[in-house]
């Protein structure tokens, strides 16, 4: 009988012990976070049959079918990141450019880069004036196409025209596939 007692005595004061020490140090939560990895210096064609169109861009970029149909081109240090669960994600936004279908966003302004890709402009207006900047294109299928490059931030007074001057290169570099 004394033996049983000790058992239990022991069992009850492991047990306990097991409690407080699970609610005294509760386990590390993970953190994931990545660096932006730069661009290469070295670029090659990526080619998006889907959209029909291809796009000379930095070698080290990572493309990603989204549930929606369109494509984000990152980084891999964003596409690591993104592979992470939500709540384990920390440090960043994640930057990049997206293909997809267009919508029927109106634009007040628009320049033509090259035949069949033009470059849209829409002031936001309001206390602090932000921009909206797409790429539109026509593929030879005449879908269109919006392109747009996302950052951390807003599109401001401030920051417009090296966005736009980031849109004409890429405008440049696309080309229709056949």
């Amino acid at each position: 009988m004394k033996s049983l007692i000790q058992s239990c005595l022991l069992l009850s004061l492991l047990l306990v012990g097991c409690s407080e020490e699970a609610i005294a140090k509760p386990g590390k939560q993970k953190i994931c976070s990545y660096p932006i990895e730069e661009d290469s210096n070295t670029n090659k064609v990526y080619v998006y049959k889907k959209f029909g169109i291809s796009m000379e861009m930095p070698d080290n970029l990572a493309s990603m079918l989204l549930q929606d149909g369109s494509i984000d081109i990152i980084d891999r240090g964003t596409y690591k990141l993104l592979q992470c669960p939500v709540h384990e994600r920390v440090g960043r936004g994640a930057p990049g450019t997206r293909i997809s279908w267009a919508d029927d966003t109106v634009y007040f302004k628009s320049f033509n880069i090259k035949e069949n890709v033009d470059l849209y402009i829409r002031n936001e207006g309001g206390d602090y004036p932000t921009y909206l900047i797409i790429l539109r294109l026509v593929n030879k299928k005449g879908q269109l196409i919006d392109v747009n490059i996302y950052d951390e931030g807003l599109i401001t007074e401030d920051s417009v025209k090296g966005y736009i001057k980031e849109y004409i290169e890429l405008g440049k570099k696309i080309e229709f596939l056949d």
